[in-house]
């Protein structure tokens, strides 16, 4: 009887073992797949940061685009305005941000982008109504009234 027992205990510390050893073993498993997972997280980081640093650097040129564009409006509609003043005061508000308005229609040339943006804004139209009629986007539309809006 104490043979069986002795041979009973023996299989029940082999089985132990072993168990301890495969415990181990998916220890090292969870050890490596933690370690693969922060270098993945790591990398998806450092692609977050790359892509908002080139996004500001988007968001830069752009806004100086803008001024470029904004000071050449300004500028036009300031001469147009010293030569066309009594026009301006009979024809609808679109004018003043449309100095081109009185070319023939084979000489006209299209308004830019800020003309059109402040013209449907002064109409009450949302930032996202702005966006889906000159099918651009809605971030690049509240930058242009923003950036307005900072210099009035």
């Amino acid at each position: 009887m104490i043979e069986i027992l002795f041979l009973l205990s023996f299989l029940l510390h082999i089985i132990t073992f072993i168990f301890i050893r495969h415990l181990k073993n998916k220890q090292k498993d969870l050890i490596d797949i933690e370690e693969k997972m922060t270098t993945q997280v790591e990398q998806m980081e450092n692609s977050l940061a790359l892509y908002l640093v080139e996004l500001r650097e988007e968001n830069e040129r752009f806004t100086e685009e803008l001024e470029k564009v904004q000071n050449h409006t300004i500028k036009e509609t300031s001469t147009s305005k010293k030569v066309e003043t009594n026009k301006l005061n009979t024809e609808d508000s679109y004018t003043m941000y449309n100095p081109m308005s009185n070319i023939k229609d084979s000489e006209k040339v299209e308004s830019s982008l800020e003309s059109k943006v402040l013209y449907l804004f002064e109409k009450g139209l949302t930032s996202e109504e702005i966006a889906k009629q000159l099918n651009k986007g809605k971030t690049e539309i509240e930058l242009i009234l923003k950036f307005r809006q900072k210099n009035n």
